[in-house]
């Protein structure tokens, strides 16, 4: 580090007169030295203040890319399990429709089967990608509606 009486490179001398009375005789002029430091241009552009704003800017940019894909992702994901969802409520209300129509004769047995049969897909979908709860209580209701379709179905043949 520089001492105070030693001149730092880039540095300029400016000598300043001491301001005079009114009315009183001159004084002797006394000059003071500052010492006034200059910055150096760095060369090649190597200035690191002035590329800051772009590198944190770029990190902004990128924080909130990353922010974004992670909520698409989500609401993705969402989405698709709502659609599932929605699909397997309404195949197990079609099946519980179709268990019921078993016990009404004027609705013919083929057309009231095959209902019965094409909400087997939309369960089994759910039944795929659901967590291992879910997934069991399905196979559960699956076992049971069909016995139950199986059971209502024979006592309707008897009764024709």
């Amino acid at each position: 580090m520089d001492k105070p009486h030693q001149q730092a490179a880039g540095a300029m001398r400016v000598a300043l007169a001491a301001p005079a009375s009114v009315g009183a005789p001159p004084a002797k002029t006394t000059t003071s030295t500052f010492v006034i430091q200059i910055e150096q241009p760095k060369p090649n552009g190597s200035d690191a203040n002035g590329m800051l704003p772009a590198w944190l800017a770029l990190v902004g940019v990128i924080v909130t890319l990353i922010g974004k894909w992670i909520a698409d992702r989500f609401q993705r994901r969402y989405e698709l399990r709502r659609q599932l969802y929605l699909d397997l409520v309404e195949a197990v209300l079609m099946a519980n429709n179709c268990i019921g129509r078993l016990c009404d004769p004027s609705i013919p047995l083929p057309a009231t089967s095959e209902r019965f049969q094409n909400s087997a897909p939309a369960i089994a979908k759910v039944e795929v990608t659901a967590p291992k709860a879910l997934s069991q209580a399905l196979a559960q209701y699956k076992d049971a509606s069909g016995a139950a379709f199986v059971k209502l179905m024979a006592m309707r043949v008897m009764t024709q």
